[in-house]
């Protein structure tokens, strides 16, 4: 195995990812088909866990599928999500996580705001005798019904209520509520995953120094950082030989990218 040195000082810092919003122990990542989600066990309203999903680079999730939501209420079992911690009184009583949907911007008429700025596809109209839009999925329980006027963000139970059960979706208020919530990253333009046998990182979560080892046979050419945004930190230095040195990097999620000799282009996530 080889082992190489890097330091951030010779790297010029093109973008970083703001994670301040949250402690990253209570940030929980798991993938579906391709994608990078997260579920962060700590209580917010809707928008600040908008503005919080925007600052770590992703966006409150939008859900597809009848798989995918399968796969997030799964990820509230596997990472212990207690149902007393995440309460929403007007939703039944039960337990709840954020979305990204809402009809703040009109009422009835629900769409995927990813961007927190009132615009987004359209996946329903109207209330609990509604219909789909567009042919986009939902999961709503005997729901939507904006009770008390209130109710303008979709949630997905963790332990059913009223007009629900466990993994359905319920309307409930948006700012007096506090829940846990889940983000979704989509795919970074311009990194491939390729063989991860043959190159692996650590440690991860990383506090100083990320060491590289690779098999025998393969050479390093190159070597980026990319914030979970997309965006590149450019290395100014090849320079590797006992590790890199991430003492000074701002703390959130990040991507490394390592080109090697035989063309494969290596990614792997690592939170500071």
């Amino acid at each position: 195995m080889k082992k190489g040195i890097l330091t951030l000082a010779t790297l010029i810092i093109v973008n970083t990812v703001n994670a301040q919003c949250v402690d990253e122990a209570n940030v929980f990542e798991f993938t579906f088909d391709g994608k990078t989600y997260e579920l962060i066990k700590e209580n917010k309203n809707w928008p600040d866990a908008a503005e919080c999903a925007l600052e770590r680079g992703g966006a409150l999730v939008r859900i597809d599928s009848e798989e995918e939501n399968t796969a997030l209420f799964d990820a509230i079992s596997t990472f212990d999500v207690i149902p007393s911690e995440t309460i929403a009184p007007d939703g039944g009583g039960g337990a709840y996580l954020w979305l990204g949907g809402t009809d703040r911007a009109e009422e009835g008429v629900w769409i995927w705001d990813i961007n927190d700025d009132d615009t987004g596809d359209q996946f329903w109209e109207g209330a609990v005798d509604g219909t789909p839009v567009g042919g986009l999925y939902n999961n709503w329980g005997d729901e939507p019904d904006d009770f008390g006027d209130l109710q303008d963000r979709a949630a997905m139970s963790v332990n059913g209520w009223p007009l629900g059960v466990a993994g359905e979706w319920n309307d409930v208020n948006d700012d007096d509520n506090e829940l846990f919530f889940f983000v979704e990253y989509e795919p970074v333009d311009g990194i491939e995953e390729e063989d991860a046998s043959m190159i692996s990182i650590y440690p991860n979560p990383v506090s100083d120094l990320l060491f590289i080892t690779t098999a025998i046979d393969v050479q390093i050419e190159g070597i980026n950082f990319y914030a979970i945004s997309g965006q590149l930190v450019q290395l100014a230095s090849e320079n590797w030989t006992e590790g890199i040195d991430v003492s000074n990097l701002e703390a959130g999620t990040y991507f490394i990218e390592i080109r090697l000799d035989n063309g494969v282009l290596f990614t792997e996530k690592f939170i500071k």
